[in-house]
C-alpha cells in the first residue's frame, strides 16, 4: 500500500506548500477549537515548535493584556459556529510584541456542522502604529483650530464645510445654521458688491492668493481683522481677528487729534483735560513736535517703553536703542519709521512692524497709526503716533498657521486615506492624495459626489445603517470592512474607521475618517480559504483513491486463486485449464496496467517522462489501436466507427504514448457504453492541427464532474460494485501526455445518459516523401542465453524460470545477494535479473561486486524493482546495471531483451573474427 499513499501525496504536499508560503502565520483547530495545525511562518514567528501551539497552546504567545479578550472572542466563536475576528499583540521570538490581525472561519459538512477552523494572522502593526498617531495628530489638529480664534472654510462654491466654536461666538450664529449652506444665504448682509467681504472672498476664491483686510460687520456692531487663505480643495479658509476695541481706540485718537487741534488754537486750553484724554485711550500715544521731540507721551507708551511721563526723549534716542523691521524681515532706516513719515505729513493706520530694543532685548510685535495735527490754516504743527502692541495676536495667529499646516501636511502626508464627510447626506467634503490613489478618482471627483457612490451596491444599505448608528450617538466610533468600486472598475476591500465631530450642543457637524486598502489582506485570506478547500478535496481524493485502489487490487486476486486450483486440477491442456489459463493472464495484465497507470501519472506529474519522439503517422496509429481494441468491443456489444481523413497526418511525438491516450479514450468508451450502443472514432486534420475525437451515446458525464474528469482519482462510476473498475487515472493520463507533446484534450457532455465527446488536438509536422524502405535480410536467430535469477521472493524466481526456460534459456536461481554473487562464479552467466530490495546485501551491492570482479565484469546486469521513476533507474545505473525494468516485467519484454544481448554477442563475434 506504500505506491498508492506515494501517488496521493503530492496533492498533500503541494497543499502545505501552498499555506507554508502564505504570507500570514496560519493555524487549523478540530471542530472542538483545539489547534493541531500551525504553519512554518507561525512556528518561524514564535521561534516555538508547532507542538508548543497545539491545543490552546497558541494563546500563550499572545499579550497578556489581550489573552483575556482573545480567550472570550475565541469562545464566542466556537459556541455561534460564526467567525473569529480580533486584533491582538503577538509575542515575537525575541520577545517583542507586535499586532496583528487574527481571523478564523469554520469549515461545514453537508449538513452544515463544523468539521474544522482554519485561521491567519496578518502583521498590521504599522498600519495600527500609524493609525493611532494619525488618529491622534487628527485630534490634536482640529482641538487646535477649535479652541483658536475664529474661523471657518468654505468649499469651491462658498458653502460652510467647517466652523469652529470661537466663530460661533463671535458670529452669534450657531454651527448647524451655516453648514451646507452658502455664506450668502446665512449672512445675506455681506452678499454683493457692496461688500468688503464679498469682494475679498470671491478674490482669493478667483486668483488663489491670500489677502489681508479689515471690515465692519453694521449688524453685530462689528469689526473684524480677516485673513483669507485659498485651500487646496478649491475653497477658502477665513480667520477673524476682533479688533471692534482697536478701532474704538482710533475713534477715540480721531476725537484726541480735533482735541489737539482745538488745544493749539486756543492757548488757554486745560493741559489737565488733555492729560485726562490720553490716559483714557488704552493704546500707547507719543506726541512729537516738528523736530522729532517728544513732548508728550501717556502712561501706555511709558510703560510699554520703559520711560517716564517726565522724559521728552528726541528722534534720535529712539533710533539709538531701537530697530524696526517690517513682516518681510528688511530693517527699516529711521526716515522709514512711523514717526519719521507722520511728521512728513503722511497718516497711516495699522501699520504692522517687529521692534526690538537693542539694550534690552526685549521683542514686540507693534500695530503703528500716525496722524499729523494742523493749525487752523491747515499748517503741520506737531506728529501724532499711536501704539497697540499685537505680539500675543501675532503669535497666536502664528501658531494658528503653523497648527493650521501641520494638519494640512499631516492630512496630505498621511500614508492611510483620510477624509471628511457631511453626516447628513454622506458627501465628499475633502480627501487626502492616498485617499484619491485609492479609489482612483480624482479630488475634484470625490468632491462632487458621496461616499455611498463608492461603497459596493450589495454593501451600501447595511453599511450606510452602521454609520448612521454613530450620526445618532448610539455608538462612538464607526469602523467597518467594506468593498469599493474604483474608477477602473475594479473592486477593492477597504478598511474604514471614522469619529463624529459634535458642537457644543452635541450635534453631529462633520465625521472625520481613515481609509487603508486591505485587498492583500482578503485575497491571502480567501487564498487560506481556498487552500483549506484544496486539503480537503485532496484528502477525500486520497481516501476514494485508496479505497479504490483496495477495491482493484483485491478483484484479480479471486479468479487468479480459482485459476490456480482449476490449473492443479484439471486435465493439462483441456477446456477448463485453457480458460483458466486465460483468466489468469486478463487478471494479470489488468493488474499490471493498474500499476503502470500508477506510476504514469506520478512520473508526468514530476515531470520524468521521456519521450521518444519521431515521425508518427497518425492515421495508421489509430488504425492499429482500433483493431486491438476490436475485441474488447466485441465482447461489449458496442459498435465502434472508425473515420480516418485519408491524407496522411504526421505529427512529432512518441507513438507508444500516443497509443496510450487513444487506447485509453476508447477504452473509457467502451466501459461507459451499455450493450447495444455506439462508439465513434475520427481523425481529421483542422488547420495546422491533427485532431482526434471519440464519442459514444453512452452514460454520459454530470456538468458537476465534467468539471474535474482530467483530475487524477475522479471517476464517473461511485457505485458499490464497480462494476467499470479503474482508478480513476486513465483520463489525467491522457491529459497530461496530450500536454507534453504540445497539444490538448476536452471533453464535452449533454448530461448523464446523453454521451460523451474527447477531442485531443495535436500541432501536425510537415509532410515528408516516405522512401522505400530496404529489404530486410534475414537474421541469424539468436542462441539461447544463460540467464542466472537473484530473487528473494521464491515463487517469483521459480516461476520467472521456469517461463524462460521454455523459450531454451538456460536459467538459475539464487535467493540472496551473496547466493547469487557465488553462483554467478560458478554458472558464468550471460545475464543477471536481480532484485533490488534483497535483505542484506541489496541489489545496489550485488551490482558493485559484480563489476569490481574481473571474472563477472562484463556480465549483462538487469535491474528488477517496484521502483521506476527517473531518479530509480539512475541510481541503478550508478551502481553498475546495464537496464532497469519495473516489476512485475513482461515475459515479451524479457524475451526481446535476451534477444538484443543475444545479437549484440552475435555481432561482437563476427566482428572479431
Amino acid at each position: 500500500m506504500a505506491e498508492p499513499r506515494a501517488g496521493a501525496a503530492p496533492a498533500e504536499d503541494r497543499c502545505r506548500r501552498i499555506l507554508d508560503s502564505l504570507p500570514g502565520l496560519v493555524w487549523a483547530c478540530r471542530a472542538d477549537g483545539a489547534c493541531d495545525f500551525a504553519n512554518a511562518s507561525w512556528v518561524a514567528y514564535t521561534g516555538l515548535p508547532a507542538p508548543e501551539h497545539h491545543g490552546l497552546g497558541w494563546q500563550r504567545v499572545l499579550h497578556p493584556d489581550d489573552q483575556a479578550r482573545a480567550a472570550r472572542a475565541w469562545a464566542s466563536a466556537l459556541a455561534s459556529a460564526g467567525c473569529f475576528e480580533i486584533e491582538a499583540r503577538l509575542r515575537r521570538h525575541d520577545g517583542v510584541y507586535r499586532w496583528f490581525s487574527l481571523r478564523s472561519a469554520p469549515s461545514r459538512d453537508d449538513h452544515g456542522a463544523v468539521l474544522a477552523w482554519s485561521g491567519i494572522a496578518v502583521d498590521v502593526h504599522e498600519q495600527h502604529e500609524h493609525a493611532r498617531h494619525d488618529a491622534a495628530d487628527l485630534a490634536r489638529a482640529f482641538d487646535v483650530l477649535d479652541r483658536g480664534e475664529p474661523c471657518f472654510v468654505l468649499d469651491h462654491e462658498f458653502r460652510y464645510v467647517f466652523v469652529n466654536p470661537s466663530q460661533e461666538r463671535l458670529s452669534q450664529t450657531r454651527r448647524s445654521e451655516t453648514l451646507g449652506r452658502t455664506v450668502w444665504e446665512a449672512f445675506p448682509s455681506v452678499a454683493g458688491p457692496h461688500s468688503r467681504y464679498f469682494r475679498e472672498y470671491h478674490r482669493v476664491m478667483r486668483e488663489r492668493v491670500p489677502v489681508e483686510f479689515d471690515a465692519y460687520y453694521a449688524p453685530l456692531d462689528l469689526w473684524t481683522h480677516v485673513n483669507v487663505y485659498p485651500t487646496k480643495e478649491g475653497g477658502i479658509a477665513v480667520f477673524f481677528h476682533d479688533v471692534t476695541a482697536r478701532k474704538r481706540a482710533e475713534e477715540e485718537r480721531g476725537r484726541l487729534v480735533v482735541a489737539l487741534r482745538e488745544t493749539a488754537a486756543r492757548a488757554n486750553h486745560s493741559r489737565a483735560q488733555l492729560e485726562a484724554a490720553f490716559e483714557a485711550i488704552p493704546d500707547g500715544i507719543v506726541v512729537f513736535d516738528m523736530k522729532g521731540q517728544v513732548i508728550l507721551v501717556n502712561s501706555a507708551e511709558a510703560a510699554l517703553h520703559d520711560l517716564t511721563r517726565a522724559e521728552q526723549p528726541r528722534l534720535e534716542y529712539f533710533a539709538a536703542h531701537f530697530q524696526l523691521t517690517d513682516l518681510d524681515g528688511r530693517v527699516l532706516p529711521v526716515d522709514a519709521w512711523p514717526v519719521s513719515r507722520v511728521l512728513r505729513g503722511e497718516s497711516f493706520a495699522g501699520w504692522q512692524l517687529h521692534a526690538r530694543r537693542l539694550d534690552m532685548g526685549r521683542e514686540w510685535f507693534l500695530s503703528f497709526s500716525g496722524e499729523p495735527v494742523r493749525d487752523e490754516e491747515g499748517k503741520q504743527i506737531l506728529g501724532l503716533v499711536v501704539t497697540r502692541d499685537v505680539t500675543e495676536f501675532k503669535r497666536a495667529e502664528e501658531a494658528l498657521r503653523q497648527s493650521e499646516a501641520q494638519y494640512r501636511a499631516f492630512f496630505e502626508m498621511a500614508i492611510v486615506g483620510m477624509g471628511q464627510l457631511d453626516p447628513a447626506t454622506g458627501r465628499i467634503l475633502c480627501v487626502n492624495d492616498r485617499y484619491c490613489d485609492i479609489t482612483g478618482y480624482s479630488r475634484e471627483e470625490l468632491l462632487s459626489g458621496s461616499v455611498r457612490d463608492l461603497t459596493h451596491p450589495d454593501d451600501r444599505h447595511d453599511d450606510w445603517e452602521r454609520y448612521s448608528r454613530m450620526v445618532r450617538g448610539e455608538v462612538d466610533e464607526y469602523c467597518a470592512e467594506k468593498r469599493y468600486i474604483r474608477k477602473d472598475g475594479r473592486i477593492i476591500w477597504v478598511h474604514v474607521a471614522a469619529r463624529m465631530i459634535r458642537d457644543a450642543a452635541g450635534k453631529p457637524i462633520r465625521s472625520v475618517g481613515i481609509l487603508e486598502d486591505i485587498t492583500q489582506r482578503k485575497e491571502a485570506e480567501q487564498a487560506l480559504r481556498e487552500s483549506e478547500a484544496a486539503l480537503r478535496s485532496a484528502d477525500r481524493h486520497k481516501d476514494e483513491f485508496l479505497a479504490m485502489l483496495s477495491h482493484e487490487l483485491r478483484n484479480p486476486l479471486a479468479p487468479i486463486r480459482n485459476g490456480l486450483y482449476i490449473l492443479e486440477h484439471a486435465a493439462p491442456g483441456g477446456p477448463q485449464a485453457l480458460r483458466a489459463h486465460a483468466a489468469i493472464e486478463r487478471q494479470v495484465t489488468h493488474m499490471t496496467r493498474l500499476i503502470d497507470d500508477l506510476l504514469d501519472v506520478t512520473r508526468i506529474s514530476r515531470g520524468k517522462i521521456q519521450l521518444q519522439r519521431e515521425r508518427v503517422e497518425l492515421g495508421e496509429l489509430v488504425h492499429r489501436i482500433a483493431e486491438d481494441l476490436g475485441p474488447t468491443f466485441e465482447q461489449a456489444g458496442v459498435e465502434l466507427a472508425v473515420e480516418v481523413e485519408p491524407a496522411s497526418l504526421y505529427v512529432d511525438g512518441d507513438p507508444t504514448r500516443l497509443a496510450q491516450v487513444v487506447g485509453n479514450l476508447l477504452t473509457n468508451a467502451v466501459k461507459f457504453t451499455q450493450r447495444g450502443g455506439h462508439a465513434f472514432l475520427s481523425v481529421r486534420r483542422e488547420g495546422n492541427q491533427a485532431v482526434v475525437r471519440v464519442r459514444d451515446d453512452g452514460a454520459g458525464i454530470a456538468p458537476e464532474t465534467l468539471r474535474h474528469v482530467f483530475e487524477p482519482f475522479v471517476q464517473a462510476d461511485r457505485t458499490l460494485d464497480r462494476s467499470r473498475g479503474g482508478l480513476g487515472l486513465g483520463l489525467s493520463l491522457v491529459k497530461g501526455l496530450c500536454e507534453m507533446h504540445g497539444g490538448t484534450v476536452t471533453a464535452e457532455s449533454a448530461g448523464l445518459g446523453r454521451g460523451a465527446v474527447f477531442t485531443v488536438r495535436l500541432p501536425l509536422v510537415p509532410t515528408i516523401a516516405r522512401s522505400l524502405a530496404a529489404v530486410p535480410t534475414a537474421a541469424p536467430r539468436e542462441p539461447a542465453q544463460r540467464v542466472l535469477v537473484i530473487e528473494d521472493n521464491v515463487d517469483a524466481a521459480e516461476t520467472l524460470r521456469d517461463a524462460l526456460g521454455m523459450g531454451d534459456h538456460v536459467v538459475e536461481v539464487a535467493f540472496a545477494g551473496p547466493e547469487g554473487i557465488e553462483k554467478a562464479r560458478r554458472f558464468e552467466p550471460d545475464v543477471v535479473l536481480c532484485d533490488i530490495g534483497l535483505p542484506g546485501m541489496d541489489g545496489y551491492g550485488v551490482a558493485r561486486t559484480m563489476r569490481a570482479d574481473p571474472k563477472l565484469r562484463s556480465v549483462y546486469l538487469v535491474a528488477l524493482s517496484g521502483y521506476a521513476l527517473q531518479e530509480d533507474v539512475e541510481r541503478s545505473r550508478q551502481a553498475g546495471f546495464d537496464r532497469h525494468m519495473a516489476k512485475p516485467p513482461s515475459l515479451t519484454a524479457l524475451e526481446k531483451m535476451l534477444s538484443e544481448v543475444g545479437r549484440a554477442k552475435l555481432e561482437e563475434a563476427a566482428g572479431t573474427g
